[in-house]
């Protein structure tokens, strides 16, 4: 027991010695990066030369009645491989209206532009020049409220997918709505609309879409992101992996706002989940890959609380079965249910083709192989179900060799 909490707690620790050290090597190549930028500026005979790119754009303000300050700030920033090199800055006139030249336009290169309205960061999609110097760019801001319109979580979608024995990787992606027109920040007091619940020990978080790192907080098992929450619909995702065991882990949450719908996929034969609140649905197909889908009963309130029971990969049925076994049984029931099921032999058997002893080991694995196969349709009780997978782990437990031949690919049943 002592020793394999030790080895979860090495395991723990060496992830996150891992993620510093991809932290430490991002930050070292964002200064190398930085640093040539610095000395190409700088440095005899490195002076680049004004490019022929030109960026034109318009600030509007999207709440109704308001309009955009005069002399608004407006911020290009130029990005090399994904980091930030370069900044430009400027002002909108009375019109909104604002312009960049001299840019380089190599298309490995992309630009963002950004505003801060109220206190509030607005940016445009990234963009790089490809057919034309010239590259026109619009960018909406709104007025700031921090009283709550109605935002809500239109759909939660969470994909988990196991990366190794010890490790599953999450991939989540949110869908939020607002329904005013205005942006909704919270004040100082009020609680977060985008924190978010993570497993302990959360390592190698990735932000994906919809917001920047920097925006980023995190707790002791959560993540709070910093950002308005627009009118109309937003998306943000991110991803990050967490620690597990090969039983299986609980992994409780907690709904930051209504949401209306949460959807958790799992690759078929990989992961199994279970949760009081969440019901089986169509599987789906994701570039080519078969994924188990999960859907909520009914909509979630903000701070409704549940818990997901992750179960491991299947990689046969041996273990599967194996798995099923472990739940705790007490004599009495197990007894009760033995008996149970050998009346059910006798009458399925009985029944559905003609009688033949039963005289090795093989028959009796393959007769209840056969019965867990028609589980669902021959009227099984879960006691039954359970018996009939002790009685065949205590066969194939005894000979290797017949577990070999009667165990094929998952059949991809719970």
């Amino acid at each position: 027991m002592f020793g394999g909490t030790r080895r979860r707690r090495l395991a723990h620790t060496w992830s996150r010695i891992k993620y510093l050290r991809m932290v430490l090597k991002s930050r070292i190549a964002r200064s190398v990066l930085l640093v040539a930028a610095l000395l190409a500026a700088v440095w005899p005979g490195a002076v680049a030369a004004d490019g022929p790119g030109v960026v034109t754009g318009v600030v509007v303000n999207g709440s109704s009645g308001s309009a955009v300050p005069s002399e608004l700030p407006v911020t290009l920033t130029k990005y090399v491989a994904g980091i930030a090199v370069e900044t430009f800055n400027t002002a909108a006139d009375e019109n909104g209206e604002f312009g960049f030249e001299g840019l380089e336009t190599d298309s490995q290169i992309v630009y963002q532009v950004r505003v801060e309205h109220q206190g509030a960061p607005f940016a445009s999609d990234a963009f790089a020049f490809s057919d034309s110097n010239i590259v026109h760019v619009d960018i909406t801001v709104y007025d700031v409220e921090s009283d709550d319109p109605g935002v809500e979580i239109a759909r939660h979608l969470v994909v988990y997918t196991p990366q190794s024995d010890t490790a599953v990787r999450a991939l989540e992606i949110v869908t939020l709505t607002n329904p005013s027109d205005r942006a909704f920040a919270p004040g100082q007091d009020a609680a977060n609309p985008l924190s978010f619940p993570l497993p302990q020990g959360a390592f190698n978080f990735v932000v994906m879409l919809g917001f920047d790192p920097e925006q980023v907080e995190f707790g002791e098992d959560s993540l709070s992101i910093k950002r308005p929450v627009y009118p109309g619909s937003n998306q943000i995702s991110f991803a990050y992996s967490f620690p597990w065991r090969l039983e299986g882990i609980d992994i409780p949450r907690q709904t930051p706002i209504g949401t209306a719908e949460l959807v958790i996929m799992a690759p078929v034969e990989e992961l199994f989940l279970s949760s009081d609140r969440f019901r089986r649905v169509e599987d789906a197909t994701i570039e080519g890959r078969q994924l188990r889908v999960w859907r909520n009963v009914e909509p979630l309130a903000a701070g409704q609380n549940l818990t997901i029971a992750i179960r491991p990969p299947g990689p046969s049925l041996a273990s599967r079965v194996a798995a099923v076994t472990s739940t705790q049984w007490g004599v009495a029931s197990i007894v009760v249910a033995l008996g149970s099921l050998l009346v059910f032999l006798v009458m399925r058997l009985g029944r559905s083709r003609p009688a033949r002893k039963q005289t090795s080991k093989e028959d009796r694995a393959r007769a209840l192989l056969e019965l867990l196969a028609e589980s669902e349709g021959n009227g099984m009780t879960d006691e039954e179900r359970t018996a009939c997978k002790d009685e065949l782990v205590r066969i194939l437990d005894s000979d290797d060799r017949l577990a070999g031949r009667l165990l094929g690919p998952p059949s991809g049943r719970d």
